[in-house]
């Protein structure tokens, strides 16, 4: 059997007060969200397990018993044993035809395509098993942070189930894959979470209902802090209408509401905070400091309606809950600017994906391919009495009761009502994903951004300045010769630079259309990243520990913080004129010790903020949650950076550290190593037959064509990670040769993940280095 190994990411980001690395908001399905074809799931268990979860009286059991999980479809044969089985859901634990979860790491740290958990929707209420799955496409489109999703046939102990939903669960690993952080605090809102204002007290937003919080943090539980969302609930409902721009837009994602708030108008979706105060996320990015909305719980959308009320006509301008105060949606639609916005998004969306025309195809095609696994799913018809008839005609017709609308009879009528209800106004441009790259010595700093408008965009500058002096501009572009990507696709870029000395780089954006109308980005203040002039020397940040209760303890017997330095060159390196931070804006915070370190030597410091311990003890401590590292060099008093990483939340007695040592990707490894050779894994799984995947020119100047000789062919995928652990690419294969671009990054060494399946289906992890000259 082939060994694989299991390599584990740590995406790093730079943090400040505004901060623009480019984050990954609609990524790739992938092997578990194949929505061209229908993937069955296999879940075999003990009967008397499936008994319990099944048994009059339990309900609303959250009780996970152990299964196997498997996964089937052309691209992917998966097996995850030892699992978490469970029922899941509100009203559907009493519904017939059950939903449930599956936790890959219950038992086990284990996980599934990078999943830790997934969701099984029967969509009892739905006859056309669709409209969720809809409506999370339409999310995609518009580019707002929801869920990835599939149909799935599902067999329990081989007994066919019927068609359900495999519905993203928002967790950690939903935030980290979007925004490149998990560290924020997550919180999952539901009924009766109205965002009103309390009082200032953080803790008074804990309240309950039904035995569970009604604002859930789901991260950062033993901290219990709900501060950020205390401040967010008072800006929101206290702030003046005339300054609210000003204060919410650094602490919270208003243009991604506005685009949410367009799809849940739309599809109906009044089981959602505007309309039933219910079924939402807000994370707090870290990254950029601002309260993310998360959509949640799709099935009620398209017609389907519990309380008499037409939610196809009604209008689009005044569509949330008039009988109670939801301050979200009803003060940011008091602000002209975002109504005019809001609009404006709603014109694309019917104009670009739902009219009927474009969307009734999409629909059709969808019910063609799902409709053979709806012919044999007896349980569809066990809650409200439907058969296949009923399903085929749910797209056409209504079927009484909860059902108002047939499918296509809610879309047009919604359609033709949003449409005669339009308010467009004169718009000022829209700029959003604001991002930078993360620059080195003599290399160009590129900076680009959306710039979206009803008019044209006659004028588009960048602001910059280095280390607070005077500042500068120039133009960006929107023609494909900028670094912008392609011509008039409204991404406007450009670059300056190099600078060749360490320091901040602050910057904004700024545009103006035809109708003399501008945009600044940020509204106020400016974005930051820190620019490294780099030296030459190979001292690396090997390893480090920021949680240490049980591991190694210094000469003090105390458990505390380290760093590992390691000389991965041929000579003696000097080590007193280099320092040791966790503060970009401290770089020379600890003087290392005035001694040398041998070419291939290892040394350990404790970061335990005393000093009097010992000459390698540091004057910081660092943080659990996560912070950044930097080693620089004093070289004749020009400040130069010799290595730098940052890193997320930790876990206590884990370690991170380079793979290789030094030149490799920052990885969590399987054991700690301080003052040795980092170890990913035992030297059994270590010994992988390097021809399964090869890559040339290796080493490469930009252009890599990589072969697979044991894979499927079209049948995996390849991530490329840079040397600090980011995520720079994902691309699927189609052949088994694929050509990766590196022209555009830095020289240094890439590691490339393989997934995918053998040419016998079972799944597969493979891997390689790529060196960039």
């Amino acid at each position: 059997m082939r060994k694989m190994i299991y390599i584990t990411s740590t995406l790093l980001l730079l943090l400040s007060t505004y901060q623009t690395i480019a984050q990954n908001l609609i990524p790739e399905n992938g092997f578990a969200f194949q929505d061209n074809t229908v993937a069955r799931i296999d879940i075999l268990l003990e009967s008397d397990s499936l008994n319990a979860i099944l048994a009059p009286g339990n309900e609303e059991s959250f009780h996970e018993y152990p299964a196997t999980f498997v996964y089937t479809s052309a691209a992917l044969v998966d097996t995850v044993y030892n699992v978490g089985f469970r029922l899941r859901g509100n009203t559907s634990r009493n519904a017939d035809k059950k939903s449930f979860k599956v936790a890959f790491n219950s038992f086990e740290n284990k996980k599934f395509q990078g999943l830790e958990k997934m969701n099984l929707n029967g969509e009892h209420n739905d006859p056309s098993i669709i409209r969720s799955k809809l409506a999370w496409d339409i999310f995609r489109l518009m580019e707002v942070p929801g869920s990835r999703s599939s149909h799935v046939k599902l067999y329990i102990n081989n007994e066919y189930r019927g068609l359900y939903i495999n519905v993203e669960h928002v967790d950690e690993e939903f935030v980290d894959l979007r925004f490149g952080n998990k560290d924020g605090n997550l919180y999952k809102c539901l009924w009766p979470a109205d965002l009103n204002y309390i009082n200032s007290d953080p803790n008074s937003y804990k309240m309950s209902d039904n035995g569970r919080r009604t604002y859930d943090l789901k991260t950062n539980t033993s901290a219990d802090d709900y501060s950020d969302l205390a401040n967010f609930i008072t800006i929101i409902n206290n702030e003046p209408i005339a300054t609210l721009p000003e204060a919410l837009e650094p602490i919270f994602n208003v243009d991604s509401y506005l685009r949410f708030l367009v799809v849940e108008t739309f599809t109906g979706h009044w089981d959602s905070y505007s309309v039933n105060k219910n079924n939402f996320y807000l994370y707090n990015n870290t990254a950029t400091g601002k309260m993310e909305f998360t959509p949640y719980d799709m099935d009620n959308t398209y017609g389907i309606d519990w309380f008499g009320i037409n939610w196809a006509t009604r209008d689009i301008n005044n569509w949330w809950n008039e009988w109670e105060d939801r301050p979200l949606t009803e003060r940011i639609l008091q602000v002209p600017e975002y109504s005019a916005r809001y609009n404006f998004y709603f014109s694309k969306l019917l104009n670009e994906i739902t009219n009927p025309s474009i969307y009734f195809p999409q629909i059709d095609a969808m019910k063609n391919m799902i409709s053979p696994h709806v012919a044999n799913d007896s349980y569809h018809s066990q809650d409200y009495g439907w058969d296949y008839n009923d399903f085929s005609d749910s797209y056409t017709d209504d079927l009484g009761g909860h059902v108002t609308y047939g499918l296509k009879p809610y879309i047009q009528a919604r359609y033709s009502a949003a449409t005669s209800q339009l308010d467009l106004q004169n718009i000022a441009p829209i700029l959003r994903n604001v991002t930078n790259n993360t620059p080195g010595s003599n290399q160009l700093i590129r900076i680009r951004a959306t710039i979206e408008d009803d008019d044209t965009v006659s004028d588009a500058k960048l602001f910059w300045q280095l280390n607070g002096s005077a500042w500068d501009s120039i133009a960006i572009f929107d023609d494909g010769t900028h670094n912008d990507l392609a011509n008039a696709d409204q991404i406007y870029a450009n670059t300056f630079g190099p600078i060749n000395q360490a320091g901040h780089i602050n910057y904004y954006i700024k545009a103006t259309d035809n109708t003399n109308l501008t945009s600044r980005a940020p509204l106020n203040g400016y974005y930051s990243f820190f620019v490294f002039n780099t030296a030459n020397i190979p001292l690396y940040i090997n390893e480090y520990m920021a949680s240490n209760d049980n591991s190694i303890s210094d000469n003090a017997g105390e458990h505390d913080d380290w760093i590992e330095l390691y000389n991965g060159g041929s000579n003696d390196i000097y080590l007193g004129d280099k320092y040791l931070s966790d503060n970009y804006d401290a770089p020379q915070k600890w003087n290392l010790p005035n001694e040398t370190l041998a070419a291939g030597a290892f040394k350990l410091f404790w970061a335990d903020g005393d000093t009097l311990q010992g000459l390698n003890h540091a004057s910081f401590k660092l943080s659990a949650g996560g912070e950044e590292i930097l080693l620089s060099w004093n070289d004749n008093g020009s400040l130069k950076v010799v290595d730098h990483l940052i890193f997320g939340n930790q876990r206590t007695d884990f370690t991170e550290g380079r793979y290789p040592d030094g030149i490799g990707p920052v990885i969590e490894l399987s054991n700690p190593t301080p003052g040795y050779s980092n170890i990913l894994h035992s030297v059994e799984e270590e010994m992988v037959t390097m021809q399964a995947i090869t890559a040339y020119p290796n080493p490469s100047s930009g252009q890599v064509t990589v072969h697979s000789g044991v894979f499927a062919e079209g049948q995996f995928e390849l991530n490329v990670f840079d040397q600090m652990g980011h995520l720079i690419n994902t691309v699927h294969a189609t052949t088994n040769t694929i050509n990766i671009d590196l022209s555009e990054q830095a020289a240094g060494l890439y590691l490339i993940l393989v997934t995918g399946v053998d040419k016998n289906q079972l799944p597969l992890k493979e891997h390689l280095k790529i060196i960039k000259y």
